[in-house]
C-alpha cells in the first residue's frame, strides 16, 4: 500500500486498493450505493446479472471487513 496513508481518501478500484490495505488500518468505508444500474462507465461493467452482482459484492464487503 501506499505509504503515509493517515486521514487520507483513496481513490481507486474499490476491490484492489483494498486487497493492498493493511489489516486493521481501515475504521470507515464509504460507499455510494446503488449500483449495477446499467450505468455507462468507461472502466466498469454497471449490467451484471444478479447473482454476478452480489458475487463480485461479498468480495469488496470481505475486503473491507479484513482492513
Amino acid at each position: 500500500m501506499k505509504n503515509n496513508i493517515i486521514d487520507k481518501i483513496i481513490c481507486g478500484d474499490a476491490l484492489e486498493t483494498l486487497k493492498t490495505t493493511p489489516s486493521e488500518s481501515v475504521h470507515l468505508v464509504i460507499t455510494s450505493p446503488p449500483y449495477n444500474l446499467d450505468k455507462p462507465y468507461t472502466n466498469h461493467n454497471d449490467k451484471l446479472e444478479y447473482d454476478e452482482y452480489l458475487s463480485w459484492m461479498n468480495l469488496v464487503w470481505s475486503e473491507c471487513h479484513a482492513c
